[in-house]
């Protein structure tokens, strides 16, 4: 390249002309190759950062439908349990609203309540009895508020009940056949049983009134879609 440019210059350019004119060229060229190198590198550059953002992407996406398996995966297990423990709930709700069914039909239907105040007592304590067994054994899915009303009422029963225990020991083994023992020892609870009743009676109605205010709670619950139930 040289010799051509020297070949090609006129006679009348001096040596500076000449110093000038290659400066030039040579300054064009060594810009053009600066240029080209920067160039290349740079396209270099962005490639590797275009494949590592790549890299990148790739590893958050494959975390992220991890973490959104786990997610559903939960959310499944949830709603399994909540379905779970909603039907054990409405199955206590169930059983505690039929024993209210049957007290009050009883209080305010059956004859003998006024006839037989004895059968009365006998039969109120066996109602509350059982409220009490079936609170006791299902009280997971009992709401706080009748948790709170099962509370005072046993408050108030416990003396009573430590009293008919009391009671039946006292005459515990004095008879000659199990038969009359039984009978001596219930007779002798009767004392206890009826204050039971008597004292008590007004916060077991106050139980069995949470339990419908609750079950009108379930009912309301039942009907929503699953995502959005809340219940206590």
């Amino acid at each position: 390249m040289f010799d051509v440019i020297m070949n090609n210059i006129p006679e009348s350019i001096t040596l500076g002309g000449i110093i000038i004119g290659l400066s030039g060229l040579f300054g064009k060229y060594l810009s053009s190759r600066l240029i080209e190198g920067y160039k290349t590198q740079s396209l270099k550059e962005i490639e590797e950062l275009k494949n590592n953002y790549q890299k990148e992407l790739r590893s958050l996406d494959e975390r992220f439908q991890l973490n959104l398996i786990k997610v559903e995966n939960q959310l499944q297990i949830s709603k399994s349990t909540y379905e779970l423990l909603f039907d054990n709930k409405v199955g206590t709700y169930k059983a505690l609203v039929e024993l209210r069914v049957k007290y009050f039909r009883y209080k305010n239907e059956n004859a003998m309540v006024e006839e037989d105040p004895a059968d009365v007592i006998e039969a109120f304590y066996t109602y509350f009895v059982q409220c009490k067994t079936l609170i006791e054994d299902n009280a997971l899915y009992i709401s706080p508020e009748l948790s709170i009303r099962y509370d005072k009422w046993m408050d108030e029963a416990t003396k009573y009940f430590k009293q008919e225990s009391t009671d039946g020991l006292e005459v515990h083994g004095l008879a000659y056949t199990q038969h009359e023992n039984d009978i001596n020892v219930h007779n002798a609870q009767f004392s206890a049983r009826s204050a039971l009743v008597n004292e008590t009676q007004e916060l077991m109605e106050n139980i069995f009134e949470q339990v419908n205010a609750d079950l009108s709670i379930i009912r309301s619950v039942s009907n929503r879609p699953l995502e959005t139930r809340q219940y206590s």
